[in-house]
């Protein structure tokens, strides 16, 4: 939808899985609702379309660094395993080497 409004924007593979994901699932639940049913949680319309929430934290994640990668002052993005606990989903790097020189000061006066 968004490509149809500005043609110049290109989704990345995981933009589609994730918007298809999207998709699908609001046509299931369209035609629950045509059957009586009006209540719905996301867990249950996933788990209909084989899918679950790690899958779709995943699709996020990569669709994520994806669009890092591909912005301005970005110079590495590097997803994780994502099954390993307690660690960072994406380390980004900027693309040049210095480093700020200082932290910013901050009036801290009332």
């Amino acid at each position: 939808m968004e490509r149809q409004r500005n043609p110049e924007i290109s989704l990345t593979n995981s933009e589609k899985k994730l918007l298809n994901l999207l998709s699908e699932m609001a046509e299931r639940i369209s035609n629950a609702v045509q059957h009586g049913y009006r209540d719905f949680t996301i867990d249950d319309v996933l788990q209909d379309l084989d899918c679950d929430f790690n899958e779709v934290k995943e699709i996020m994640t990569y669709a994520v660094a994806q669009k890092l990668s591909k912005m301005d002052g970005i110079g590495s993005v590097e997803v994780s395993n994502l099954d390993i606990p307690f660690q960072p989903d994406i380390s980004v790097k900027m693309e040049s080497s210095e480093e700020l020189s200082e932290e910013p000061e901050l009036d801290m006066r009332m």
